[in-house]
């Protein structure tokens, strides 16, 4: 006689187990999703881009200097030092763009002896001209 009731008390565990199981996924469900939900709604709001930047730009001067060697960082670090310019990064073929308020090429090639500086040529947006992700 005692087997069916261990049989049903085995039941009865296994169903409590199933139970709690269930529970425990759908507690986790709808955390992650309450957790999403908050977030989407507290990030802040992803202004809508209107254009690709004002006629004249950002008043900067953008100069591509380059070396018959290419530029080392000695050099690199010469062109970030000198007056007006903001900022100096290495591009794919191993010249520097450099970009500033009140720069000039004859100002960037006496500051920087051996190294030609040309006017960077300004980009152009081709495509479709409205931005549907900007992330």
């Amino acid at each position: 006689m005692r087997t069916p009731r261990v049989g049903r008390w085995l039941e009865y565990a296994a169903a409590s187990h199933r139970r709690r199981a269930v529970a425990l996924v759908a507690a986790a469900a709808v955390g992650f999703a309450a957790a999403g939900t908050i977030a989407a709604f507290a990030s802040p709001a992803v202004p809508i881009a209107t254009s690709f930047g004002s006629p004249d730009g950002d008043g900067r001067t953008r100069l591509v200097v380059t070396a018959s060697a290419g530029i080392d960082d000695a050099t690199l670090t010469a062109l970030l030092a000198m007056p007006g310019v903001d900022s100096a990064q290495r591009i794919f073929d191993g010249s520097v763009l450099v970009a500033g308020y009140g720069i000039s090429p004859a100002g960037l090639t006496a500051h920087v002896p051996g190294t030609t500086v040309t006017a960077d040529p300004t980009g152009t947006v081709t495509g479709s001209a409205s931005i549907s992700d900007p992330m």
